[in-house]
C-alpha cells in the first residue's frame, strides 16, 4: 500500500503469463519483450498512460527461474522537471 503511494509497482510472471500485478492500469509484458536470458536484468523507460516508468525486469535465480519480477516506479515529475531545467538552460544561453 505505502508503495502505491509512490507510485511504485510490481508485477510477477510465471512461465510468462501474469499472475501479480499492482500496476492500476492495464500494463502486460509480452513475450517479445520478455528475455530469453535468465541472467540478465533489463532496465527501460516505458509510457504508459501518458506517464513515464522505470521499469526493471528479471528471473529469480535459477531454482525459481520460472518466476520473472517487473519493477515499475513513476519518473514522471523527475523527467518534467529535468526538461524545464534543460530549457531554461537552452533559454539562457542564447540570452547571454
Amino acid at each position: 500500500m505505502q508503495y502505491e503511494v509512490q507510485k511504485i509497482y510490481l508485477q510477477i510472471y510465471k512461465d510468462k503469463m501474469n499472475v501479480y500485478s499492482s500496476l492500476p492500469i492495464e500494463a502486460t509484458l509480452s513475450g517479445t519483450e520478455m528475455n530469453e536470458e535468465k541472467d540478465i536484468t533489463e532496465i527501460s523507460v516505458v509510457t504508459l498512460n501518458g506517464e513515464k516508468y522505470i521499469r526493471v525486469f528479471g528471473y529469480l535465480p535459477e531454482q525459481y527461474s520460472q518466476y520473472a519480477l517487473v519493477y515499475y516506479a513513476d519518473i514522471t515529475g523527475i523527467v518534467n522537471d529535468w526538461e524545464k531545467m534543460n530549457n531554461s538552460l537552452f533559454i539562457a544561453g542564447i540570452v547571454i
